[in-house]
């Protein structure tokens, strides 16, 4: 003979006569499903979306109704049995929907294809093209994409990686050029506070860019010397290229043409007048490849080619001439 379910917590159970329960769930694409519960779980399929929804088995128990005139320990007992039940219903509803939502997710992880040299190619050709437009940004993107490709792709020429990461460090930088000339800068600041004028920096320049193409020397005290100036009512705001990681080991004993990009860090004015424009130590960028010029306003010429080349090697310590 069965034994009837809760028999040991002396709780009645739902009588042969007691009426269907019905079913009524919604699914995560609003189509709603009905029936009539089991005995036991049921596991119907969404006839929209094909998503599984788990539903409640008839629960054993009567209908419990709250006897005010007779509430003793039995019935909080049973109540509390009733809500111990629902919260394992709950449970197991959430486990049900967590199991359906984690295949959703994972599968198009596994079945994503891996990457090729086909996909690498082809976001070093985008880069490539928008370069040619002026258009840094997407080239950005393209030779952010590219490189990241590479590094799944794995032993990849080591000369390849580092020229897609100079492009990248290059179109990154000329994405983010500096609307205004550095004297309209030095100009918008005239007749503010410090205070006033390194927010408004702050907010408008810090971490933009500027290109400097002069010819640059350093001397043996290590203070560097261009042409460039920047005059704004007779007096001189000088860009401190000390600062720049990237100029201390390059052989600029001697006067070089360069084509250099840098980001703004700051900007002060001296207690003696003028100002001082502060680049972000590790901003600086040699610009090396012909393309990169393409949205710029500086011709390409042979000398500038040169200049290109001879940059190119400094980063290459391998291509210095011995």
């Amino acid at each position: 003979m069965a034994t009837a379910p809760f028999a040991g917590l002396n709780l009645p159970v739902r009588g042969r006569e007691a009426p269907p329960a019905p079913y009524d769930v919604v699914c995560f694409c609003g189509t709603r499903a009905t029936g009539t519960r089991l005995s036991r779980h049921q596991v119907v399929t969404c006839s929209k979306c094909g998503a599984s929804r788990f539903i409640l088995p008839l629960s054993p128990l009567p209908d419990v109704s709250f006897d005010r005139t007779g509430g003793d320990a039995v019935g909080r007992r049973r109540w509390r049995w009733l809500a111990v039940a629902i919260l394992i219903g709950l449970a197991a509803t959430g486990l049900a929907i967590f199991l359906t939502r984690a295949r959703e997710l994972v599968v198009p992880l596994i079945e994503t294809p891996p990457p090729s040299e086909e996909q690498l190619q082809r976001h070093v050709q985008d880069a490539s093209a928008a370069l040619a437009d002026g258009g840094f940004l997407r080239a950005e993107r393209g030779f952010e994409a590219a490189l990241e490709i590479q590094r799944r792709l794995g032993n990849q020429p080591a000369d390849e990686q580092r020229r897609l990461t100079r492009l990248l460090r290059q179109s990154s930088l000329l994405a983010d050029l500096l609307a205004e000339s550095p004297a309209a800068i030095v100009r918008h600041s005239i007749g503010m506070t410090d205070a006033d004028w390194q927010e408004i920096f702050r907010q408008r320049y810090a971490g933009k860019a500027i290109v400097l193409d002069d010819t640059v020397s350093r001397d043996a005290a290590g203070r560097y010397q261009y042409g460039f100036r920047i005059v704004v009512l007779n007096n001189e705001a000088r860009i401190d290229l000390a600062q720049l990681r990237v100029l201390r080991d390059l052989p600029l004993f001697q006067p070089h043409r360069i084509l250099l990009g840098m980001r703004l860090a700051n900007m002060r004015r001296e207690p003696s007048g003028g100002w001082t424009i502060l680049p972000d130590p590790d901003s600086g960028v040699l610009i090396t490849d012909p393309e990169m010029l393409a949205g710029l306003s500086i011709p390409v010429d042979a000398e500038l080619r040169d200049v290109l080349r001879r940059q190119q090697a400094w980063l290459d310590p391998m291509q210095w001439p011995k």
